[in-house]
């Protein structure tokens, strides 16, 4: 059973992103929950923050090996709006991604 479709017109929160838990659990053919309990269980995060935690990953790669403007990398590190990629890149590393890109800059030369 497609559970996006069982949920009607209602879209889940993160509908831009193709690694969502709600897509993941629906190709899997299990619930968001166990999804969440089994991933918690291997991984011990949730799925969520495993998927921000690499999107961010990706970003600060490419802050340091890149001049590509904070909104491309945005894009290519998975988030539709710079808004919400400034949040989760100052939520797992406590500075901006113009802040990142600045020091690390500075300790290279």
């Amino acid at each position: 059973m497609n559970l996006n479709a069982a949920r009607g017109d209602q879209r889940c929160d993160c509908a831009s992103q193709r690694e969502c838990p709600c897509r993941i659990a629906d190709a899997l053919g299990l619930s968001e929950r166990t999804l969440s309990r089994k991933f918690q269980e291997l991984t011990h995060e949730p799925p969520q923050s495993f998927i921000m935690r690499r999107h961010v990953e990706h970003a600060r790669t490419l802050l340091e090996s890149t001049l590509q403007p904070i909104k491309t990398i945005a894009r290519a590190a998975g988030y539709e709006y710079e808004s919400s990629f400034r949040e989760a890149f100052r939520k797992l590393t406590l500075m901006s991604p113009q802040a990142y890109r600045a020091r690390r800059m500075e300790r290279a030369v």
